[in-house]
Formats: C-alpha cells, sequence, structure tokens
C-alpha cells in the first residue's frame, strides 16, 4: 500500500517541476521575444515612413510642375500636404521642403533661377547637380525635401531621430518657366541671352 502513494506523489512532484521549467525558460526567453518584436514594428514603421516620404515628395514634385506661376505662399501649402499624405508617421514641424527653378544656358550651363524654402533658411543649391538634365532654354524644378524620423520606440530603445533626404527633378508642364511671384528669374535674369 505504500509504494501506491508513493508513485502518484512523484507524478506530482515531477508536473510541478515541468511547469517551473517552463516559467523559468519563459522568462529567459521573454526578453528576446520582446526585443525581437519590437525590432520587427520598428522596421515596419521606418518602411512605412520612408515610403510616405518619398511618395510625399513625388506627389509635391509633379504638382509643382503643373504649375503655370507660383507664389512664396504655396511652398508652405506643399508643405502642409505633407500631414495628409504621410498620414501613418508624425510630420509635425519634422518636414522641411525647398523648391529652386534651375534654368539652362544656350551652352547648356545650368543657373539657379530662384529658390524658397519652408524654413527660415534657404537652401544653398548646386545647380552643377542639374547638368545633363535639361535642353538650352529649358528649366527644371528641384523639389528637396527632408524629414525627421523619430521611432515610435524612441525611449525605449534610445535611438536619436534619422534625418531622411530626397532630391528630385520635374519640368514644367504648362510653360517653359514656372515664376515665382511673377518672376521667372530673381538671380541670373539674363540667363536666356
Amino acid at each position: 500500500m505504500m509504494t501506491r502513494m508513493r508513485v502518484p506523489n512523484l507524478l506530482q512532484r515531477l508536473a510541478r517541476e515541468k511547469r517551473g521549467a517552463a516559467a523559468v525558460e519563459f522568462a529567459l526567453l521573454l526578453p528576446s521575444l520582446l526585443a525581437l518584436s519590437f525590432g520587427m514594428f520598428e522596421v515596419y514603421f521606418r518602411f512605412v515612413a520612408e515610403d510616405q516620404f518619398n511618395r510625399y515628395v513625388n506627389q509635391t514634385g509633379d504638382l509643382i510642375a503643373r504649375s503655370e506661376q507660383m507664389f512664396t505662399a504655396d511652398i508652405k501649402t506643399h508643405l502642409d500636404v505633407a500631414a495628409r499624405i504621410m498620414v501613418e508617421v508624425e510630420t509635425h514641424n519634422l518636414v522641411e521642403l525647398h523648391v529652386a527653378s534651375i534654368g539652362f544656358k544656350k551652352d547648356k550651363t545650368p543657373v539657379v533661377l530662384w529658390k524658397r524654402s519652408s524654413t527660415v533658411d534657404v537652401l544653398d543649391v548646386d545647380p552643377s547637380e542639374a547638368a545633363g538634365i535639361g535642353l538650352a532654354l529649358e528649366t527644371v524644378m528641384r523639389i528637396e525635401a527632408h524629414y525627421t524620423y523619430t521611432s515610435p520606440f524612441q525611449y525605449l530603445m534610445q535611438q536619436n531621430p534619422i534625418l531622411k533626404k530626397k532630391v528630385v527633378y520635374y519640368k514644367p508642364r504648362v510653360t517653359r518657366a514656372i515664376a515665382i511671384d511673377g518672376n521667372v528669374a530673381e538671380t541670373n535674369t539674363n540667363w536666356e541671352d
């Protein structure tokens, strides 16, 4: 009769030890699983932010290229569109927009005709970057945008914000040169000579 009592007690102890071992294994694996999960979410959020930022820059460039003329206030309007295109990420004070018109002289040398920025500091533009894009006496619009990506897990993972930058060029579709505030050229006014 004694052996019958010992076997169930022994089985109960073994069952308890297995649950305890499983709890210890789970406690050891939990930090790794959480890190893997947060890492996967971070990759997803970065991909979404990059995709939406690229779409914003390209759509903004396309809209600007369809204009006959622009005004300085239009830069802020195009900047405000970022919040409507980049809906899944934070954009408030994180996006900058810089627009420049580049003309090509008769010898196809590119020169900056005008430039505007959504920030106080107007970005310096190197017109030689546009060499070979346009023909003589044509213009192209240079759209540059900056986006400061901040991870939703920034405080948990202690990451620094990442600056994303994209530059696109578009040829005006409606007119040969898009004017800003009524002027086709604010600098290099004799670019067509």
